[in-house]
């Protein structure tokens, strides 16, 4: 499920430019979690988890609710 989980959203990355950028991986982040995105806010979660990204974001900065 790990490898699983880790692979797509590796081809996420890889559709959103493959770059170590937050734009890249923030909007990486939205598609893995709702298959699909609103560029324009990805705190839309279409669906999905609104907060996914920013709750991801705040925990690769060590914040933790």
């Amino acid at each position: 499920m790990v490898n699983a989980g880790t692979q797509h959203f590796k081809t996420n990355l890889e559709q959103f430019g493959d770059a170590d950028t937050d734009t890249t991986i923030y909007q990486a982040l939205r598609e893995y979690n709702s298959g699909d995105i609103d560029e324009s806010n990805l705190s839309n979660g279409l669906g999905a988890t609104d907060s996914y990204v920013s709750d991801i974001a705040n925990r690769l900065l060590g914040v933790v609710c």
